[in-house]
């Protein structure tokens, strides 16, 4: 589940992508803070990423309504290739695939 960073997230990138195994559109940020992946068309998009961040961890966050938002966390150097192997913390059941709403940096 968890493995090194991938090759084409960068030392000193957090970055999602669209597809398990670091497929499809890439989205990735250098700069602390939260990131609204709805501002780039990428909300409830993401099945893999990776925390190649300098220091930190990187939490992957979906939203909820009148309730706890629940986060996944990525830890320093380390990467998900499949969201769809990580169970769901929320409300509900199924996995972290395509659930992302936000990435707090």
């Amino acid at each position: 589940m968890n493995t090194k960073a991938a090759a084409n997230c960068a030392f000193g990138w957090v970055c999602v992508y669209q597809h398990k195994n670091y497929g499809g559109r890439k989205l990735q940020w250098s700069e602390d803070g939260v990131k609204t992946l709805g501002r780039y068309n990428f909300r409830d998009r993401a099945s893999s990423g990776c925390n190649n961040d300098e220091m930190g961890g990187a939490d992957v966050i979906d939203y909820r309504d009148m309730m706890p938002d629940p986060e996944l966390i990525t830890p320093l150097g380390n990467c998900y290739r499949n969201y769809d192997d990580i169970d769901y913390s929320g409300i509900g059941s199924g996995s972290w695939n395509d659930r992302a709403d936000a990435l707090k940096v």
